[in-house]
């Protein structure tokens, strides 16, 4: 090749890559207005060929299939930009009971995510079905029976076999709900079920996909195995080998409260919305008897549920009692409650 062909050659190279590159920069323009969040992953994407962008080689790149992008037109999956997380992941070996969370980045395959708070139609993890806490109580506020709150989780289309992983917000609760909604299925015999290490802040920031169009499943027949001494009652309460604690506020528990009760405000054992590490609760119940069944109760079961869940993932035998159970009892007993703040009590926290 003569040198005016190379030069001829070379030349027309450098029209086709401006082509090309203007051509490239046209659909990015058009991506990113069709959604700026998506441009930053494609760049990259085709640049380093990272393995999260679909990459089967260091120099490659096999188009935009990372984050659930392939879907966002036909599911309605969206990927958070990855940001700083809303809360920073707990240290699960330091729990004796460390099985029962998880984290985002340990979720398998199999597991069936649920989102119990109240903000599902929003924006939710891909793939997770609804299962709202409240329909485990009646018009009334009351806990349902057994078989129908085995009820509310088959027509969630949830099995006693499925790998259940659960999480969400309640914007109107001062507790967490998951942890009663752990409760909850426990107590119901659920054996393989687990509270996410993360908020949907959390899922959001660390730029995991969500959907925002529903997911239902088959009705399922679900058959309640009760664990009876996870929801305790007014004879054993009053019983002798019991610890009781108190998840209300300190003004409510100065105010009355079941004789003998530890005040424990639920608050305690949380940072944030979330539990705290085993090393920080390790310390809070250092004043409790090891070995001694302990009941939490509030008004609030869900404020109990979490004072509950920080003692089961600590190894403690417990169980979650209804303050409004106590006062109706006690009153048809004549044996009233303790409102003598002169005595000695126990705080923790």
């Amino acid at each position: 090749m003569s040198i005016e062909d190379e030069q001829d050659h070379l030349l027309v190279g450098s029209r086709r890559n401006r082509d090309r590159f203007e051509r490239a920069i046209y659909n990015m323009s058009v991506m990113f207005l069709v959604g700026a969040l998506f441009v930053p992953a494609l760049v990259g994407g085709a640049i380093a060929g990272c393995s999260s962008c679909g990459s089967s080689g260091p120099d490659t790149w096999q188009g935009p299939n990372w984050a659930g992008f392939e879907d966002y037109y036909t599911s309605g999956t969206v990927s958070a930009e990855s940001t700083e997380p809303a809360s920073e992941p707990v240290d699960l070996d330091s729990f004796v009971h460390g099985e029962y969370l998880v984290s985002m980045d340990n979720l398998a395959g199999s597991d069936l995510i649920v989102d119990v708070g109240d903000g599902y139609s929003a924006n939710h993890i891909k793939g997770a079905i609804p299962l709202y806490w409240g329909n485990f109580f009646d018009a009334a506020g009351n806990l349902k029976p057994v078989l129908k709150m085995g009820q509310v989780l088959g027509e969630a289309g949830i099995s006693p076999e499925h790998s259940v992983v659960l999480y969400g917000d309640c914007a109107d609760c001062d507790a967490p709900v998951a942890p009663f909604v752990f409760w909850a299925m426990r107590y119901l015999g659920h054996e393989d079920v687990k509270v996410l290490d993360a908020s949907i802040e959390d899922w959001n920031a660390a730029g995991k996909p969500v959907d925002v169009n529903s997911n239902s499943l088959p009705i399922a027949v679900y058959t309640p195995n009760p664990r009876s001494s996870l929801l305790a009652d007014y004879d054993t309460v009053t019983g002798s080998e019991v610890q009781v604690l108190d998840a209300r506020s300190f003004s409510d528990f100065a105010r009355d409260r079941i004789p003998g009760a530890i005040s424990l405000d639920y608050q305690r054992v949380l940072d944030g919305d979330e539990i705290k590490d085993g090393d920080e609760l390790a310390d809070l119940f250092g004043r409790l008897e090891e070995g001694v069944y302990t009941v939490v109760y509030s008004d609030d079961l869900t404020e109990a549920a979490a004072v509950w869940y920080a003692l089961v993932l600590m190894g403690y035998d417990s169980g979650i009692y209804s303050w409004n159970d106590w006062a109706e009892n006690s009153n048809s007993s004549g044996s009233g409650v303790d409102q003598d703040t002169k005595i000695d009590f126990v705080r923790l926290g």
